[in-house]
């Protein structure tokens, strides 16, 4: 189980984040993701973190005033379907949330539909 999720994992993110990034990046700030832990198991809880830069070097953490929780910036798609994420501010520059995966295998997906990264009230 340990590979089976976290290598798809991994490989989604790469893969999605250098097809998306051009056509989201007029609309998104610049930002990271870390997913731990970084070998999952199954009916295990993944935490996670996506901070939030002011510039595209990750040097400057973002300084914006209050926001709202996000929804649709990041899903899993997995055997049993889909698990949308809704992102809950932390801090100043960082967004965390915290999801259990069923058996299977899974990807994490970014901007998964249109619209995705939509602040909710």
């Amino acid at each position: 189980m340990r590979h089976r999720v976290i290598r798809p994992v991994v490989l989604g993110l790469v893969a999605a984040f250098l097809l998306a990034v051009g056509a989201a990046a007029a609309k998104m700030p610049y930002f990271s993701v870390e997913v731990s832990p970084p070998d999952p198991v199954d009916g295990g809880v993944v935490t996670i973190v996506v901070r939030m830069w002011d510039d595209a070097r990750h040097t400057q953490p973002a300084t914006w005033g209050p926001e709202s929780p996000i929804e649709g910036l990041l899903e899993f798609r997995g055997d049993a379907g889909n698990l949308p994420i809704t992102l809950v501010r932390v801090d100043e520059s960082s967004y965390a949330a915290e999801v259990t995966l069923p058996e299977g295998t899974w990807r994490l997906i970014p901007f998964p539909r249109p619209g995705a990264g939509i602040v909710v009230d």
